[in-house]
């Protein structure tokens, strides 16, 4: 998928004449699910791997030459690509850092009232989001916004900022939580370099008006359902899941790769949370530069893992396609126009799921730069698949049914659904 989650995909690897690393055969289909649920493999260390390139060598060299206005990208000794910032980049950098420190020393000033969680925390899933944060941090809106507007791209996750963090200890910035979701947005979306997955800041602009539009709803005090009283605050914040920043990228040092290793097992539960809002950026990013992988989001094994663990058991309005969005629209407009179009799919068993990512890989319709991905992510799937329907409740206490409302499912969609239901 070229989404660089495995730890087989060096972030700054783009390169050919690797050594496959040696892979364990095992079977797609799992056993039945009263058997305890298993643990999704561990992704290879940081060695070479084999890397399927989706253009010829010599077209992934000519793309990946040409900077963008933020970076370049140049092969180390090892023969792996490596983005570096430009001058402009770095000051992109710089001042969206500024801003995040700004924002950081103005919720420090908050007051005891002011951290209380909101009364729909617990009841909406928010322990579950607490333990995620003990080990894998979400970026600050605030942040984002500040990057995106300094024309700035993505940093790895070593490198971001801390003030562009959400943790443990800041957590309380989150739980102003509004009706029927959890101020989390979840990015799902294609890598358009295996060494940086924006480089030239498109994706970070496509989705600016609406990290500016859910930071409104967030911290405007007029706004029902948040916070103290039922209303935000100015403290307040949303946040956000891109797994570029969020997860340790290569090189890595051991203890960033274990820490990879726990997020990445972990990460299923950002997307598969009813009441997380996840994204699918499903539209291409503007060129130049142009990507070295060209596929689109629906041609990205990744990209069809985390849209079907995000249709198990989400919300009815808090799964989202960037092909809806229209500019001016309001908070509102998100969470009723947004889900349209078919966003949601039929959900499969964690059986038929792998089932159907070997169909549509042999007919080339589905693609994994490293096919070590494939079973990490069929097992992400499966532990998302029973969590999703044998825990719903616990995890979200205030969920005691589950809505599968006007998605254009049909009667060739029954098949599926019951082999599901039976699984």
């Amino acid at each position: 998928s070229s989404k660089s989650k495995s730890a087989a995909k060096p972030a700054a690897a783009a390169a050919a004449s690797t050594t496959p690393a040696p892979q364990k055969t095992e079977p797609i289909k799992e056993a039945a699910a009263d058997k305890p649920k298993a643990e999704p493999p561990r992704a290879p260390e940081n060695e070479k791997v084999e890397l399927t390139l989706s253009l010829p060598q010599a077209e992934v060299d000519r793309r990946a030459a040409v900077a963008s206005k933020q970076a370049t990208a140049e092969k180390d000794s090892k023969g792996y690509y490596v983005c570096s910032l430009t001058e402009a980049g770095k000051a992109a950098a710089a001042a969206a850092a500024a801003a995040a420190e700004t924002d950081a020393a103005a919720a420090a000033m908050a007051t005891p009232e002011e951290r209380e969680a909101g009364p729909r925390w617990i009841k909406y899933g928010g322990g579950a989001i607490e333990e995620l944060l003990s080990h894998t941090p979400l970026l600050t809106i605030q942040y984002l916004i500040a990057l995106a507007k300094a024309d700035g791209i993505l940093p790895r996750g070593q490198e971001l900022p801390a003030a562009a963090k959400v943790t443990a200890e800041n957590a309380w910035r989150l739980k102003h939580n509004g009706m029927y979701r959890i101020p989390i947005l979840v990015l799902s979306y294609a890598w358009a370099d295996p060494f940086h997955p924006d480089r030239g800041g498109g994706l970070l602009k496509q989705i600016l008006p609406i990290l500016e539009t859910m930071l409104e709803q967030a911290t405007n005090p007029q706004m029902t359902g948040h916070g103290v009283n039922g209303k935000g605050n100015k403290f307040q914040t949303v946040g956000v899941f891109i797994d570029y920043c969020c997860l340790p990228q290569a090189p890595r040092s051991k203890a960033e790769d274990d820490a990879f290793q726990h997020s990445l097992r972990e990460m299923w539960r950002w997307y598969a949370h009813p009441l997380t809002t996840v994204l699918l950026c499903t539209l291409d990013l503007p060129s130049p530069p142009e990507p070295t992988n060209p596929k689109t989001y629906e041609q990205r094994g990744w990209c069809f893992c985390e849209r079907r663990m995000a249709s198990l058991a989400k919300g009815n309005n808090t799964l989202w396609d960037l092909r809806n969005y229209r500019p001016g629209m309001s908070f509102e407009d998100l969470w009723q126009e947004m889900r349209k179009g078919g966003v949601r799919q039929p959900f499969l068993s964690p059986d038929s799921l792998g089932d159907e990512i070997r169909k549509q890989l042999e007919e080339g319709k589905l693609v994994f730069s490293y096919a070590a991905d494939m079973k990490v992510v069929v097992s992400l799937y499966k532990s998302a698949f029973e969590e999703a329907f044998r825990d719903v409740t616990k995890l979200v206490p205030a969920c005691d049914r589950l809505f599968f409302c006007d998605y254009g499912w049909d009667d060739s969609d029954l098949p599926v659904l019951l082999e599901a239901f039976d699984y």
